[in-house]
């Protein structure tokens, strides 16, 4: 699995406004989409790991664009609810869509 992040997550607990995970197949990702992307798992895996950067402030489920696109994982949090981020994010989405084989 690799993990591109358009800007590194900080200790300072700054968030990327998007991550693209890279997994060695479609049905992983699939799996790990299935069950990875929800405000439980999010608190379960910020808990009891020092190193991991805590939820942000106010944090909001309905603020995480996600998407699966073939073998690779998308999403973003938006956490001031930015139109143009919005779009961008989902231009990254199609042009991936449009390169998936």
């Amino acid at each position: 699995m690799d993990t591109v992040d358009v800007v590194p997550i900080l200790k300072s607990g700054f968030w990327p406004s998007a991550r693209l995970i890279d997994y060695d197949s479609g049905r992983r990702a699939a799996r790990r989409f299935r069950g990875g992307f929800t405000l439980a798992t999010f608190r379960k895996n910020a808990q009891g790991c020092p190193a991991c950067v805590k939820l942000p402030a106010g944090f909001a489920m309905k603020k995480v664009l996600d998407y699966r696109i073939c073998n690779v994982i998308l999403w973003s949090y938006n956490a001031h609810s930015d139109p143009r981020l919005t779009a961008r994010v989902r231009r990254a989405a199609r042009l991936l869509r449009a390169s998936c084989h």
